[in-house]
């Protein structure tokens, strides 16, 4: 959503290294064609601790390559599900 704070790939793994800490998981949402981004490549973290909840960062790119450059080092890669939403292309865990 417009609104969020862009952040950059150290800052990314700032978020997943104290969601770590707080035993979290995140689960960062990869999307492109949303009304807010238009046509950018988006990453947006979801904690799960609780209840699922987006947090009010996201990462932004051109390309789908150059984001999942941002992406902390040691996620693993989720593939759409059938049933996702159109504008989600992956997931991050």
């Amino acid at each position: 959503m417009i609104g969020d704070r862009e952040i950059d790939a150290d800052e990314a793994w700032r978020v997943q290294h104290q969601a770590s800490q707080t035993n979290d998981l995140l689960v960062w949402t990869v999307t492109t064609g949303t009304k807010d981004y238009g046509d950018k490549f988006v990453a947006r973290p979801n904690a799960i601790r609780g209840g699922p909840r987006p947090l009010p960062v996201v990462l932004i790119a051109d390309t789908l390559e150059t984001l999942q450059k941002k992406l902390p080092v040691g996620l693993f890669q989720m593939p759409r599900q059938i049933g996702d939403d159109p504008v989600i292309i992956e997931t991050w865990v």
